[in-house]
């Protein structure tokens, strides 16, 4: 069965939903890393790209492909 809400807001659309990971990146400083699994490569480019961070990655285990992200500006 459903239930009925009343005087629910409607979210705001954009910027204001951020994703875990891009608040993850932009907590970030400058020379801060933090290790990503292999599913979320793509999301990462992506979301350091909508904050307009810079970063650098490179994979750390051949196995699994996790790579280590580093915010460089």
């Amino acid at each position: 069965m459903f239930k009925i809400e009343k005087n629910v807001p409607i979210p705001k659309r954009g910027a204001d939903k951020k994703g875990e990971l891009r608040l993850a990146l932009e907590q970030m400083e400058i020379g801060d890393s933090m290790v990503v699994p292999n599913y979320m490569r793509q999301a990462t480019h992506q979301a350091a790209k909508a904050a307009k961070i810079k970063i650098v990655t490179k994979t750390i285990n051949k196995e699994t492909l996790e790579m280590r992200v580093w915010r460089t500006e």
